[in-house]
C-alpha cells in the first residue's frame, strides 16, 4: 500500500490549515488516519515542563482506552525511553525498536495496548524534544494490519517537514497573541498618549488616549499602512529624526524629545524612546526593534512613575528606587544611605535601570524620567 500524491497533497493542505488555525488539528489527524484504516494517530503536545498531558488530539483511539492511558497507564509506558534515543526528524518503526519477545514482557503492552487493540507495530515522529517541551506524531498498528508499517513510516517521513513548520506556524500565532496582549496591557497603564512604534513609522499598539488622539486627527494621523505621522511638519520632521536615530544605530539612541502644539494651542511634549522588551515576551518571539512614542499634555501636575517604570520597563523595586532617588537630585552615595544599601550597590542597582531604560549617563536618565511622570497613571489595578 502506498498513499497516492493527490491524497498526500490533500493531507499536506490541511495541516497546514491547521497550523494557521490550531482549532482544526483534530481534521488534519483525522484526515492522516483516514489514510490507514485501522489504526491509531496521535498528536501530542506537551509545553513549559507541566508534565504529562493527554494527547492533543487522536483518531482511531477508543475514548474510553485515552481516558484509562491518562489516569492509569502512562507512566507504565516504556516507549518514551525507546523513543529518547531518536533523533528529532527521524521517523522510528516500532518493529525496528524492539523484538517480540520483549513486547510480551511488558506490563503496559497486557494491560492496555492489547485490550485497545493489539497495539504491536507502529511508526513515530518525534518534532521537538526538550526538557520542557515534546511535539510527537504516532501511528500504532494492529498485528492484524503489521504490513501498514513501513508505509505508514514512509507517509511520516513525507509529511514531517510539514508537520513542524505548521507547528511552528502556531507557535508564532501564540507568541504574536502573548505578545500583543502583554504590550498592550503595559501600555494601557500609561494615562497619556503611548504608542509603540516599529520602523519605519508602523503603529503596532496605541492605549486609548493615542486613539483619541487619531480620532481628533489634530495632532497625528495614522495611514493605510498604520503609519505614524504628525500634523506639524517640524514635529514630523523631528519624529523622523528620532526614529532615525534609533533604528539605523547598534546601540541604543538617548531618548528623543520634542514639543508640538495643535490647533487649539494645547502644548504637548512628545518623547521617543527605545523600547525593551522583557525577557519573557523575547522568549515568546517578541520584536525587540519598537520605539515608544508618549505624548504628553504639559498642563498635567508630575507624579512619581515608579510602579510604571517597573511595569513598562521590568525595573525591580530596587532599581526603581534609587532611579528615583537619583533623578530627585541624590548624590550615589546619599542613594546608598537613604536606601540602606551599599555605595557598591546602589551603583549596580542604577546601572541594570539605565541598561533597560536604553540610556548611557545619568542626565539621559533625569530627562527619561522627567518626561515620563505626567503620564502615566499610577492608581491600582483594577
Amino acid at each position: 500500500m502506498s498513499v497516492s500524491t493527490r491524497a498526500l497533497l490533500e493531507t499536506v493542505d490541511q495541516i497546514y490549515q491547521a497550523g494557521c488555525d490550531p482549532a482544526h488539528w483534530p481534521e488534519a489527524v483525522a484526515s492522516c488516519h483516514s489514510l490507514f484504516p485501522g489504526t491509531a494517530f496521535s498528536l501530542f503536545i506537551c509545553m513549559d515542563g507541566i508534565g504529562h498531558l493527554p494527547p492533543t488530539t487522536t483518531a482511531g483511539w477508543d475514548p474510553d482506552s485515552i481516558r484509562q492511558y491518562v489516569a492509569h497507564y502512562y507512566k507504565l509506558n516504556p516507549y518514551n525511553d525507546l523513543l529518547r534515543c531518536v533523533a528529532p526528524g527521524q521517523v522510528a518503526r516500532a518493529s525496528q525498536m524492539f523484538g517480540r519477545q520483549w513486547l510480551d514482557r511488558q506490563p503496559f503492552y497486557h494491560e492496555w495496548l492489547k485490550p485497545a487493540g493489539d497495539y504491536t507495530h507502529g511508526a513515530n515522529l518525534t518534532f521537538k524534544r526538550s526538557p520542557g517541551s515534546l511535539t510527537r506524531l504516532s501511528c500504532d498498528i494492529p498485528e492484524r494490519l503489521s504490513h501498514l508499517e513501513a508505509p505508514a513510516a514512509q507517509f511520516l517521513h513525507s509529511v514531517g517537514r510539514h508537520f513542524a513548520r505548521a507547528l511552528e506556524v502556531t507557535s508564532r500565532l501564540r507568541a504574536a497573541r502573548a505578545t500583543e496582549g502583554g504590550l498592550q496591557g503595559l501600555l494601557d497603564r500609561i494615562s497619556g498618549a503611548a504608542f509603540l512604534v516599529r520602523p519605519p513609522r508602523k503603529v503596532v499598539a496605541a492605549n486609548r488616549r493615542a486613539v483619541v488622539f487619531l480620532e481628533q486627527r489634530r495632532l497625528v494621523r495614522m495611514s493605510l499602512a498604520s503609519e505614524l505621522t504628525f500634523v506639524a511638519c517640524r514635529a514630523d520632521e523631528a519624529f523622523h529624526r528620532a526614529l532615525q536615530s534609533g533604528f539605523v544605530t547598534a546601540k541604543p539612541p538617548p531618548p528623543a524629545s520634542f514639543m508640538v502644539t495643535n490647533e487649539g494651542n494645547g502644548r504637548y511634549q512628545v518623547l521617543v524612546l527605545p523600547f525593551r522588551i522583557s525577557k519573557t515576551l523575547a522568549t515568546l518571539g517578541a520584536d525587540p526593534g519598537f520605539a515608544l512614542v508618549l505624548i504628553n499634555d504639559r498642563r498635567r501636575a508630575p507624579s512619581p512613575p515608579s510602579e510604571v517604570l517597573k511595569n513598562l520597563y521590568r525595573l525591580s523595586q530596587a532599581e526603581a528606587s534609587v532611579v528615583l532617588s537619583i533623578t530627585e537630585g541624590d548624590s550615589l552615595q546619599t542613594t546608598a544611605d537613604r536606601l540602606g544599601i551599599c555605595r557598591a550597590t546602589a551603583r549596580n542597582q542604577l546601572a541594570a535601570a539605565m541598561a533597560k531604560l536604553g540610556v548611557h549617563r545619568q542626565a539621559e536618565l533625569v530627562g527619561v524620567v522627567t518626561a515620563l511622570a505626567p503620564c502615566l497613571d499610577l492608581g491600582p489595578d483594577e
